[in-house]
């Protein structure tokens, strides 16, 4: 496993031309899924809502806020 510690650039210098992080941001995006219905059916709670982004950081980052 490569280290996640290293920067885009060290691993250049250390002569790598492509990275595959595909797969990593497919789990990055899925664990608050799980996590909230966890929340949800282990909790009965809400609670998961205080760790969501404000929705005009999202829509400003996807274009939808000009």
């Amino acid at each position: 496993m490569i280290s996640q510690q290293l920067k885009c650039d060290e691993f250049a210098d250390a002569g790598l031309k492509r990275v595959n992080i595909g797969g990593a941001l497919n789990w990055v995006a899925v664990y608050p899924l799980l996590k909230a219905s966890k929340t949800m059916s282990e909790q009965g709670t809400l609670n998961w809502t205080t760790e969501m982004e404000p929705q005009g950081e999202v829509k400003q980052l996807f274009g939808w806020l000009k």
